[in-house]
């Protein structure tokens, strides 16, 4: 069950694995593009997926503040859009 954490009025989701392998294997099962597993969803924001030692943090947004300070935290996203 994700941890919601709310930013700025936005939410960011973070996911916590018991093992680096284990959130590997979920990572794995999020396409480039977002969609998570038969379903395509319709973001009302742009999604980005970020992935550190044993977390995945989801955020659908577009604040450029929230986006800059996640990418200094944990890199680039692995899937759903580029940060600007």
């Amino acid at each position: 069950m994700p941890k919601a954490l709310k930013v700025d009025g936005e939410y960011i989701e973070v996911f916590e694995y018991e093992s680096k392998e284990e959130m590997e294997q979920e990572a794995s099962n999020v396409p480039g593009n977002g969609d998570v597993g038969l379903a395509t969803i319709d973001y009302s924001a742009t999604p980005y997926y970020f992935k550190k030692g044993y977390v995945i943090v989801h955020y659908a947004g577009d604040n450029e503040q929230i986006l800059k300070q996640l990418v200094n935290i944990l890199g680039k996203p692995f899937a759903g859009g580029a940060p600007h």
